[in-house]
């Protein structure tokens, strides 16, 4: 009886865990689904942002800007943007972000290193280590308010007195539904001779000779410098979002198959244990009967 009883406090606890990873499924498979909706749309916004920012500066070679064409050779004062998820139960998610970080990361004593970190996971593990100051951190990801983050790391960036040296990116890529890459992304000081040879399409025509100025050239650039920040740090978050999602959906999926063998061998089990003690008892009872 007391065999009978322990089978059935596990089976209701795995049950109970099994409803909790299953609903964690649909729901990660359900935000996935609707990112996923957008993300051809957000590529596509991006590389039109690269190809009009690319085009104004065959225009315009000469063309400087102090935020994002640093000289700093030493890197004396970097910005690292950290992103990872809000919630755990994604698998190797963030850990794979955490190791990729601990290999790559390298900090000089002459070195003053700010970070923004985004998702309550990177705040966690930043704030409580000596890598550098923490001058921003939002502990809340979701696919509502992205927007509204990267605004928000884009005005530290651009209002501050000493424009930063660099600018390097740490999150997850969205390869596909079942692998996302942990990455190091430098977005400044950005090499322009790369970015246009990158950009370049052979099959086009000139798009210099058909670019109409409409104001000063210089001040053109400057806003299209912003809007290409921007747009860049906005890819980077959704495709973290996009890559969590999913991460969550195979972490979750996982749990929930495990949950169902288990289950199914532990009521197998208990259903073994029960008959074996009613034949028990059965047996008893007739032997009892048998003495009369």
């Amino acid at each position: 009886m007391a065999e009978l009883i322990k089978l059935r406090r596990q089976i209701k606890s795995i049950n109970t865990n099994r409803k909790i990873t299953n609903a964690m499924r649909l729901i990660s498979m359900s935000l996935y689904a609707k990112l996923e909706k957008k993300n051809l749309a957000t590529i596509k916004y991006k590389n039109q942002i690269e190809t009009i920012f690319v085009n104004a500066l065959k225009a315009n070679p000469s063309w400087q800007n102090p935020i994002i064409m640093q000289n700093d050779l030493l890197d004396s004062n970097p910005l690292y943007i950290f992103i990872a998820s809000t919630k755990g139960f994604c698998g190797s998610f963030n850990n794979n972000l955490i190791q990729h970080f601990k290999i790559n990361f390298f900090k000089e004593e002459h070195q003053s290193i700010h970070f923004v970190t985004v998702g309550k996971k990177a705040t966690n593990y930043i704030k409580d280590k000596p890598f550098g100051k923490m001058i921003l951190s939002f502990e809340n990801l979701n696919p509502n308010n992205y927007v509204s983050i990267c605004d928000e790391i884009l005005k530290i960036i651009t209002s501050t007195q000493t424009p930063y040296s660099s600018i390097n990116v740490y999150s997850n890529s969205f390869v596909n539904f079942f692998i996302q890459k942990p990455h190091k992304i430098a977005l400044t000081p950005i090499n322009l001779k790369n970015l246009v040879s990158q950009k370049e399409d052979p099959t086009k025509g000139n798009a210099i000779d058909e670019m109409i100025w409409e104001g000063d050239q210089n001040q053109i650039l400057d806003h299209l410098a912003i809007k290409y920040l921007r747009t860049q740090i906005l890819h980077f978050l959704f495709q973290s979002l996009l890559a969590e999602q999913a991460s969550r959906f195979v972490a979750m999926d996982a749990a929930t198959t495990n949950a169902d063998k288990i289950l199914e061998k532990l009521t197998r089990n208990y259903n073994k244990s029960r008959q074996a003690t009613i034949t028990k008892e059965l047996l008893e009872l007739s032997s009892s009967f048998s003495g009369y």
